[in-house]
């Protein structure tokens, strides 16, 4: 969602307790937004939100329009894209790459699950540092 205020984007928020309920009730995983986040706590279990800030009230709020591309941060979404966000940020994976991505992230999934076993052993030195990332390198 992009907060059309230009220089005031997130000096208000849409997003708070009722806000994230709604959505949610309207089978809404989260929000992305340059906006701000109220009512931290109170937020709906579950909804996952990357906000532009913090603020401590709501703001006189309307929704211009949706399904339609916006820009947040930098980053133009369309209706549709897939998006992967965490606490670190967001990213928009474009359609065509999508299975690519998940084979990916499985492939760095396994390579990173058998260096961790062996960095977890009860006996752990470089030699066996050395072992496991090769092991891991071969991992496709």
């Amino acid at each position: 969602m992009e907060d059309l205020d230009g220089d005031r984007a997130g000096s208000g928020c849409m997003w708070g307790e009722v806000n994230t309920t709604i959505h949610q009730r309207l089978g809404c995983l989260g929000t992305i937004t340059n906006g701000s986040v109220r009512d931290v706590d109170d937020n709906v279990a579950g909804f996952q939100i990357l906000a532009g800030g913090v603020v401590p009230s709501r703001a006189h709020t309307w929704i211009v329009d949706y399904g339609e591309p916006v820009t947040v941060h930098g980053m133009a979404v369309r209706h549709g894209d897939l998006l992967h966000a965490d606490q670190h940020g967001a990213v928009r994976i474009p359609e065509g790459l999508v299975d690519g991505v998940l084979l990916a992230a499985d492939t760095v999934t396994r390579r990173e699950q058998a260096l961790l076993a062996s960095v977890r052993a009860d006996s752990f030195t470089v030699a066996d540092l050395q072992r496991a990332l090769k092991a891991s390198n071969e991992i496709h």
